[in-house]
């Protein structure tokens, strides 16, 4: 995984399905021209026609690697020897620790992928004890086609804390709207909370959770599905929020990308560089929208709050109005859950 400002990103190819070889093949190109680093196959899909999944596949693995993606392919103990087309090899069940060991000092394959969604401690700590190279060792989550069989979001942080604490770089599939892979055409993502969402949330919220690199599990994604993943950063919270101000310095500086303080507050969120830059800038705050501060409610402190004039704030608990604290800006209801992924020095930044 390439070390840049923005996620990598990549998507999921499924030859043998309903998509022709000619469509597999423009949604190679597309997803190259917008930024796309990987691509994602498995050939144990129980309604793929193996006939020509086989036939095709030349010719798709050909073109993803003329185009400069780097391949991850599921393989389990079975076809692991017949899949010269992989870069990354996804390990299915079947393997052993001193397997893995051997395939990671192997010159077979460039990477070695373990199942995020599945990997425990002790097979860390077996991996480590059989000499397993883990700088040749991401991690790549599962998929669930079935609703309801998606991974909860807090045994999803907690797997991804782990690995993390091994420098293990990990991986994660989002859904696409755009063309749903059958048979179900539920989507095809990693957490249960993002089958219904869009690209860009979803995205957006594996950024904000340290995800290294996001995936979309289904096949031809959109161009638009595309470019909302291609501008997502790294590490950062991103926000959709609806302007209220109508002053255009504060628009400004409301463009910024901030990061929270570190000691954490009950009822706001911080940022840590919002008064050092009214300062600097020497933006002008007069009172303006002074009224009650709901949460999600994106607030400054305006001039006639001495010291602080020019505190940004995002509120997590209901405030009553006041007037030294305008209400510039106001987050929607569909991107609440991404105030509580604003950790203590976390960057953040809104998008209106």
């Amino acid at each position: 995984m390439t070390d840049n400002h923005f996620i990598d990103f990549g998507i999921s190819i499924y030859t043998g399905l309903e998509q022709s070889l000619e469509d597999n093949l423009s949604s190679i190109s597309l997803a190259s021209k917008l930024g796309a680093k990987y691509l994602f196959t498995s050939l144990h899909i129980p309604e793929a026609n193996d006939g020509a999944m086989r036939a095709e596949l030349c010719n798709v693995m050909g073109a993803a690697h003329a185009n400069g993606l780097t391949v991850i392919g599921d393989v389990t103990p079975d076809t692991i020897d017949d899949n010269h087309f992989i870069d990354i090899a996804r390990l299915d069940d079947g393997f052993t620790c001193p397997d893995i060991a051997s395939l990671c000092a192997s010159a077979s394959f460039r990477r070695i992928s373990i199942n995020a969604s599945s990997v425990n401690e002790d097979l860390l700590r077996e991996l480590k004890s059989c000499g397993a190279d883990f700088s040749r060792i991401i991690a790549v989550h599962n998929f669930y086609p079935r609703e309801n069989t998606g991974l909860d979001d807090n045994f999803f942080i907690a797997q991804n804390s782990l690995l993390s604490r091994y420098g293990i770089k990990i991986g994660a599939f989002i859904p696409s709207m755009s063309h749903p892979r059958g048979p179900l055409r539920c989507g095809l993502p990693t957490l249960e909370s993002h089958r219904h969402q869009s690209v860009d949330c979803c995205a957006r919220l594996m950024a904000a959770l340290g995800i290294d690199l996001v995936i979309i599990g289904d096949p031809m994604p959109s161009e638009d599905e595309i470019k909302s993943l291609s501008k997502v950063e790294k590490d950062t919270v991103i926000i959709k929020a609806t302007l209220l101000t109508k002053s255009e310095p504060i628009k400004k500086l409301l463009a910024h990308t901030f990061t929270s303080r570190p000691d954490t507050a009950r009822d706001v969120t911080r940022a840590s560089e919002s008064r050092l830059i009214v300062r600097n800038e020497r933006i002008d705050i007069p009172p303006e929208n002074t009224i009650e501060r709901k949460r999600g409610a994106i607030t400054l402190d305006n001039n006639n709050y001495p010291r602080y004039t020019g505190e940004l704030e995002i509120i997590k608990n209901p405030l009553k109005s006041d007037e030294r604290v305008n209400v510039v800006a106001e987050i929607p209801e569909d991107e609440m859950s991404m105030i509580d992924l604003i950790e203590p020095r976390k960057r953040f930044r809104f998008i209106f």
